[in-house]
């Protein structure tokens, strides 16, 4: 009995001593952005537009509400307080699921718009992060997409993007180290708005804090390739003939199954910098109306063009890397672990662009389909 009281006594003291959960909020009582835009007016002031998801308790259930606001300002949080003091009760930026830069902001500097966003502990750093082309404000005033809200549509949507290997796939917290990093460039996701709809059209290229050039999807795809980003899947339809009719019998669309990538970097006389890129692509055709792909010789002679075609492609992709200073594969960061020294001499600003790179890409179909 004694043994049993003392418990008792213990667990009593230990409930006085132990601190609660002090700062915990209820969601019920918050009014909770899921999307935000942000785009520069032509008088310099900020336009901060978001999305705010309510749920209303009706006789049938809850139901989900959303609603578009904007407001504009000078700063990223002013523009907010502006927007709380419009709503009924307290703003909550901890289920924001993306947020959508236009292009005005993309290309001045991205990184006023963000710094609230870093500074906040409640923030939600898992958010994605993109590019519209034009006024990302626009997009989220489109409200509802068919039967879904605006904002769940493009988070949706980039993450098929994503597993598709078309675009990065990025967040506030992954792109904020390689900001600050003067040896490696990121890229975003690009979305423009298309009539009452989205639609994803590639990737939005930076160097530091700015956007500085675009690569279509198809570009977008073969630099993740590149890079040794390739998720879920990665298709691509390429032009092998252009005399035969219809059109479509022109191209072979094929999935790749496996990416190898391999860059070297070698510095030579004088600081002049050579990248040689390899890489091996193994393939299977999904579609190609001309077929015989069973047939060996058929798909020698394939591989070889795929090959000559890939290879001029993947110089066309770093030509426009290279014009948009963006070093998304990193040749800066090797230069600063294995040639610091020649790293020092160089004003990498203007020296990236004066580098060499080296494409090689074997492309080799191993699957042709079943009928084959």
């Amino acid at each position: 009995m004694s043994k049993r009281r003392n418990t008792l006594v213990f667990l009593i003291v230990l409930l006085m001593i132990l601190p609660g959960c002090w700062d915990m909020e209820f969601i019920k009582d918050d009014r909770l952005i899921y999307s935000t835009a942000f785009d520069y007016l032509p008088d310099g002031k900020l336009m901060f537009t978001v999305t705010i998801r309510d749920s209303m308790e009706t006789g049938g259930g809850a139901q989900q509400l959303n609603t578009v606001m904007k407001s504009v300002a000078r700063t990223t949080r002013e523009s907010r307080d502006l927007i709380q003091s419009m709503v009924k009760g307290k703003l909550s930026a901890y289920k924001i699921r993306i947020h959508v830069l236009g292009e005005s902001v993309a290309k001045k500097n991205i990184y006023p718009f963000l710094d609230v966003l870093y500074r906040d502990p409640k923030s939600a750093l898992n958010a994605r992060i993109c590019v519209a082309e034009g006024k990302a404000g626009e997009i989220l005033q489109l409200n509802n997409v068919g039967p879904y809200f605006i904002g769940e549509t493009m988070d949706e949507m980039i993450a098929g993007e994503e597993q598709m290997t078309v675009v990065p796939k990025e967040n506030l917290s992954s792109i904020a180290p390689v900001m600050f990093d003067h040896g490696q460039d990121f890229t975003l996701p690009m979305i423009k708005k298309a009539e009452k709809n989205v639609q994803v059209t590639g990737a939005a290229l930076f160097h530091g804090h700015h956007m500085t050039g675009k690569l279509n999807r198809q570009e977008s795809t073969l630099m993740l390739l590149m890079a040794g980003r390739k998720e879920k899947l990665a298709r691509l339809t390429i032009p092998v003939d252009q005399k035969q009719n219809p059109q479509q019998s022109n191209y072979i669309t094929f999935e790749v199954h496996k990416v190898e990538p391999k860059m070297k970097v070698t510095v030579k006389s004088k600081n002049l910098i050579d990248v040689d890129f390899p890489m091996k692509l193994t393939v299977s055709a999904v579609e190609y109306p001309l077929g015989e792909l069973s047939q060996k010789a058929v798909r020698q002679k394939l591989n070889k063009q795929l090959s000559t075609i890939f290879t001029a492609s993947s110089q066309q992709v770093i030509q426009k890397l290279q014009q948009a200073n963006c070093d998304v594969f990193g040749v800066g960061r090797q230069l600063i672990a294995f040639h610091h020294d020649v790293w020092k001499r160089l004003h990498w600003e203007t020296d990236y662009r004066k580098v060499r790179f080296h494409p090689r890409v074997q492309v080799e179909i191993d699957e042709s389909g079943i009928i084959n």
